[in-house]
């Protein structure tokens, strides 16, 4: 496997910017912010597939707590899923984390303060 030396993130959240606080000092990092993409629209996902596909990794933090469950579901789950599936159909080298969920947001990742 080649080396990593450019990382796309997806999402956002508070485990997204303690990995560009730590990871921009060695990579490349880039961020498509939950706030200018919607991970839960199939369409938006196609549209930045190929932009994902040129980075040596990909980290996924997508996640939302909401009473829509529809909603949550789709951002939590189907997005993230079908991200992976379509950037595994690309390349072989390329190295695709999802921490989605609550997971992406959760306090007690190292590193995060919980204040």
């Amino acid at each position: 496997m080649k080396d990593v030396n450019t990382i796309a993130i997806v999402g956002g959240g508070d485990l997204a910017n303690e990995i560009i606080r730590i990871a921009t000092t060695d990579f490349q990092v880039d961020i498509f912010n939950h706030n200018d993409f919607d991970i839960s629209s199939q369409q938006q996902c196609d549209q930045i597939i190929p932009q994902l596909s040129q980075y040596d990794a990909v980290i996924i933090t997508a996640g939302t707590n909401s009473n829509d469950i529809w909603s949550m579901w789709l951002t939590n789950t189907v997005g993230p899923c079908y991200l992976v599936s379509k950037l595994n159909e690309t390349s072989i080298e390329q190295r695709i984390v999802a921490v989605t969920s609550h997971g992406s947001s959760w306090i007690s990742w190292p590193g995060i303060p919980t204040t």
